[in-house]
């Protein structure tokens, strides 16, 4: 409780107390400043009688000036918060300018994102759309200019072999008109010189020439003058001739013209790439409803090949391939064959699939178990003592599947 006294001066009268001193909240002096104390007075019996009206006077005054504090103290308070308040609310309308401009961001980048997105989208399917009609064609063209180089070479070839049917049968039926023309053309001969030499005897007369006359006489009948070779028929001779049939333009330009067709997707696509220790399942799906797949013929290789091998062919959709390298990429693709067709479809869009999964492997080194070549199969064998077979790491997670088969030895 503030107690306040009167200070007495020096010649005995009493001093009223300093208005705006009183007590702490008077006059303009800071609050914070400490008030001076007033030097002690020391009562006498003059001012013992007015002492009480002067702390009277005292009190009032101080509790006018604490209300006025208090008052001024109420209107700073209230001017405080009007500006907190003031500033929370600039704030909140900062932050909300703020959050809006943000979020007027975040979905014009977002959409933004989405049309580069689409439009890379758009240009990628417009490459892809362009890559493969330009490798369509390029197979077109190859294709069908391997065809005719290889109908080209199958006609030259059975242009030689009609040929030289033609050169034996002509060899074959000459020779015995050559023969029979050689010698009708000996016996002419043989009668010329024969007649010549005939001539000749019979002008020498009888005289003289009686050596000649008979040496021709035994000559001429030792010749068989009579004797005439026989010359076949015309209707007997070998008339060559080439049976064309041209009906086979009308057959090979209906076949030309059904050969080959252009599609606008594979009838068959690969579905899913699951990766699995040491393999990859790849699954695949029909996607043309018109056609009726009888087989099916997977291929992969490794994305640094350049050849793809086949690796399945039947009629199951889904097949894991085995011995894959783990964290290396493999290119899949799967055609069909129709039903009753003997030519494959087209290859379907090849996917890329890799296995993070690490092989399971058996630790070799202990007795009683045969390991495989790549050490993912263990055997029993006939030792007497078998122990624990342990993994190399381990490389089984949750949802895998390791198999294990139990057989009989037959007895000794």
């Amino acid at each position: 409780m503030l107690s306040i006294k009167a200070a007495v001066g020096r010649g005995g009268a009493v001093l009223p107390p300093a208005r705006g001193r009183s007590g702490p909240l008077g006059g303009a002096r800071d609050s914070r400043e400490p008030r001076p104390q007033p030097p002690a007075a020391r009562p006498d019996e003059g001012t013992m009688e007015l002492e009480p009206e002067l702390l009277l006077q005292e009190a009032r005054e101080s509790v006018e000036a604490a209300q006025s504090y208090r008052r001024e103290l109420g209107q700073r308070l209230q001017g405080l918060r009007e500006a907190r308040r003031q500033f929370i609310l600039n704030r909140s309308l900062i932050f909300n300018a703020e959050r809006m401009n943000l979020i007027s961001y975040m979905i014009q980048l977002k959409v933004a994102v989405a049309l580069n997105y689409e439009l890379f989208q758009g240009e990628e399917n417009d490459a892809k759309i362009k890559e493969s009609a330009s490798q369509t064609r390029d197979v077109l063209k190859q294709h069908f200019n391997d065809l005719k180089g290889t109908l080209g070479k199958l006609l030259d070839e059975r242009l030689v072999t009609l040929l030289q049917e033609v050169d034996t049968i002509e060899q074959e039926t000459i020779k015995p008109l050559d023969d029979c023309q050689k010698l009708i053309e000996h016996g002419v001969n043989t009668a010329v010189d024969l007649v010549q030499e005939g001539e000749i005897a019979i002008l020498g007369g009888v005289g003289e020439q009686n050596e000649k006359l008979w040496s021709f006489t035994k000559k001429a009948s030792h010749i068989q003058l009579d004797s005439l070779p026989e010359v076949p028929l015309l209707v007997d001779v070998p008339c060559l001739s080439a049976q064309l049939d041209d009906s086979i333009l009308n057959i090979v330009k209906d076949h030309i013209f059904k050969h080959g067709t252009v599609a606008s997707r594979p009838p068959v696509q690969i579905e899913e790439l699951i990766e699995k220790p040491g393999g990859i399942i790849v699954r695949w799906c029909k996607v043309d409803d018109d056609f009726t797949a009888q087989d099916y013929r997977l291929q992969f290789r490794k994305c640094t090949s350049s050849h793809f091998e086949d690796v399945y062919v039947g009629s199951e959709t889904e097949f894991i391939v085995l011995h894959i390298d783990p964290n290396v990429d493999y290119q899949f693709r799967v055609c069909a064959r129709g039903d009753g067709r003997q030519e494959w479809s087209p290859w379907s869009v090849p996917q890329i699939g890799h296995s993070t999964l690490v092989p399971h492997e058996w630790t070799a080194g202990f007795e009683g178990y045969s390991l495989s070549s790549r050490r993912n199969i263990a055997l029993r064998n006939d030792a007497e003592s078998s122990g624990v077979l342990y993994s190399s790491a381990p490389t089984y997670f949750c949802g895998q599947t390791l198999t294990f088969r139990q057989g009989m030895l037959a007895p000794h």
